[in-house]
């Protein structure tokens, strides 16, 4: 029977949660959103450095995440609010007990506050969150934190109303309350925020990419296994090539490093690489991957890829060769137009894309091998294609 594990070690970075508040004092933002891919530390940093840094600046802080609590967000938020500082308490304890590997597995970013409800939110909670944000009296003199982890997951039509309640608080509460977003998403965020009909079109503020972990996260991982073990030595060189195996995730590489405690694992890199093919998401990719025809397979990989000309006709002419029949403009539009509704790319510039889920970059590393139709090379001399003809809208 092994031993609990002790607390995992928190890498602080108080000086980056003074730095997004620096930020907001000089520019006069009442907004910051913060993306970073699942799994690198938001929630811990959003917690235990930026939440106390702000409430030793005077900071009340309300601290809601919505990862797994969005069937009734309205509700949620109503209590986060009301509850205040005691949300962000309850969450640094919890923080404080070791994660197990089945808490990882099931990919939960870090302890959530509040109750999951099974039914939509009422007219009822909806006038309980306006309540809520009106009982703060949140002004310049007492102002408010309020930070929305995973914010992207009410960018749907049925969170609407729950969206509108937060414009009609964010603006009547302007002055008194400092808003931060994160989320996972760039493309779900920009839903949120930044297109044209956005639901909460310029509340986002400046957006900031988040930093992942690296070198101190590995080292204090690596001090917290010798503590663990006894004295036993971490692979520290073999740590950082797992950890990038790993894309920068510090939930994985717990993952990987409790295995190697437990004995389940020979080494960290193995353990690394195990903790990434038994990952949830990955599986779920994959999943998603098996059902793409041959030729968004290969638009896919051509993002991953980095390939800017994707109108291009010397792409058109390679797809064409995965499709086995000529491809249109307008299909390659299509299907990035889908890719972009489902949250899998997300748009840098006028046809430029690059994938907005890591784990899909994950997937497509991993089964680029054995791809049903890799897409081909062109033959020497071919330079355009024939004229493509326009592609029959498959049904469904």
């Amino acid at each position: 029977m092994h031993k609990p594990l002790l607390p995992w070690p928190h890498v602080a970075r108080a000086r980056l949660a003074e730095h997004y508040l620096d930020t907001a004092d000089v520019t006069g933002a009442r907004a910051i959103t913060l993306f970073g891919a699942r799994g690198i530390g938001k929630t811990d940093f959003l917690v235990k450095d930026l939440a106390p840094v702000a409430a030793l600046r005077g900071y009340r802080v309300v601290f809601v995440d919505l990862q797994g609590n969005i069937d009734e967000p309205a509700r949620l938020i109503a209590e986060a609010l009301k509850f205040g500082e005691r949300s962000i308490d309850r969450l640094v304890r919890t923080f404080r007990t070791p994660v197990t590997r089945s808490q990882l597995s099931l990919g939960a970013a870090g302890p959530q506050f509040g109750a999951h409800f099974d039914h939509g939110d009422t007219s009822d909670s909806l006038l309980a969150l306006a309540r809520a944000f009106d009982s703060l009296k949140a002004t310049p003199r007492r102002p408010v934190l309020f930070i929305l982890d995973e914010a992207q997951t009410l960018a749907r039509e049925r969170h609407l109303p729950v969206i509108a309640a937060l414009r009609a608080a964010f603006q009547k509460h302007d002055a008194g309350i400092l808003r931060v977003f994160s989320g996972s998403s760039r493309n779900g965020l920009e839903r949120m925020f930044r297109r044209a009909r956005a639901p909460l079109f310029g509340q986002g503020g400046q957006q900031e990419t988040f930093p992942s972990l690296a070198q101190p996260f590995i080292e204090r991982i690596s001090d917290w296994f010798e503590a663990q073990t006894g004295g036993a030595d971490l692979d520290r060189a073999a740590a950082r090539r797992g950890f990038a195996v790993l894309k920068g995730s510090a939930r994985l590489f717990r993952i990987a490093v409790a295995d190697v405690i437990a004995g389940a694992q020979p080494s960290i890199l193995a353990s690394c690489q195990a903790a990434r093919e038994a990952s949830p998401d990955l599986l779920v990719w994959q999943e998603r991957l098996a059902r793409l025809r041959p030729v968004e397979r290969a638009l896919l990989e051509s993002i991953w890829k980095g390939r800017d000309e994707l109108y291009g006709a010397a792409h058109l002419e390679a797809l064409a060769l995965t499709h086995g029949a000529p491809v249109s403009v307008s299909t390659v539009q299509s299907i990035l137009n889908r890719f972009d509704r489902n949250g899998w790319i997300y748009r840098i510039e006028k046809g430029r894309y690059e994938l907005d889920d890591v784990e899909l970059e994950i997937a497509l590393e991993e089964t680029a091998q054995q791809a049903v139709l890799p897409l081909p090379a062109l033959k020497a001399g071919r330079s355009r294609p024939s004229r493509p003809a326009s592609p029959t809208r498959r049904k469904g």
